[in-house]
C-alpha cells in the first residue's frame, strides 16, 4: 500500500472542493453566477445569483460523498445538527443543501479527453426549511429524494420559485 503524499489535499478537502465545483460548473450551464462567501458561519458554501427579474438568489450548503446509493426513491444523508438548523430556519434568501454523490475511487471522479470533460456521478438539492428541531442530538439523518437531481434545468426552476 502506498503511502500518502503530504503535499495531498485532506480527502474531506478534495470532496468539498470537488461539491463547489461541481455546482459552480451546473450554475454556469444554467447561466448563473456562483460565489464563495467569505466565512461559512452559516453553514453557506456557495450562493448562486442570478441578474435577471429580482436578481433571484439561492444559497448551498455543499456536501459530498461516496456512497453507494440503493435502488429505494431516496437516500439518507447524515448532517451535522449545526448544519440542519442553519438550513431549517426561515430565511429571505432560500438555503438549501446539496449533496454531491462520487465514486469511491478519487481517480474516477473526473473523465477527461480532448472531446469531452465528464464530472462523474450527480448531485441532489433538499430544502430543509421548516422541518422541526431536534433536541439532544449530534446529527440528523436527512432523507433525499431521487427525484433532486441537480441539473442547469432544475437550478433554473428553483431560481424562479420560493424553494419549500
Amino acid at each position: 500500500m502506498a503511502l500518502p503524499n503530504p503535499e495531498e489535499l485532506p480527502l474531506h478537502e478534495r470532496k468539498r472542493l470537488f461539491g463547489v465545483v461541481y455546482l459552480r460548473a451546473v450554475a454556469a450551464a444554467a447561466g448563473y453566477g456562483a460565489d464563495v462567501p467569505d466565512s461559512d458561519y452559516d453553514s453557506i458554501d456557495l450562493v448562486v445569483s442570478s441578474r435577471l427579474g429580482k436578481r433571484q438568489r439561492l444559497e448551498f450548503q455543499i456536501k459530498c460523498t461516496a456512497e453507494a446509493l440503493s435502488e429505494s426513491h431516496d437516500f439518507g444523508f447524515e448532517l451535522s445538527k449545526k448544519n440542519y438548523d442553519d438550513l431549517r430556519v426561515d430565511t429571505v434568501i432560500p438555503r438549501l443543501l446539496f449533496v454531491l454523490v462520487v465514486p469511491e475511487k478519487i481517480e474516477d471522479w473526473l473523465r477527461q479527453t480532448e472531446r469531452r470533460m465528464n464530472l462523474r456521478r450527480c448531485g441532489y438539492w433538499k430544502s430543509l426549511q421548516g422541518l422541526r428541531d431536534l433536541p439532544n442530538t449530534n446529527s440528523v439523518t436527512v432523507r433525499i429524494p431521487r427525484s433532486n437531481l441537480l441539473t442547469p434545468e432544475t437550478l433554473r426552476s428553483l431560481m424562479l420559485r420560493e424553494v419549500q
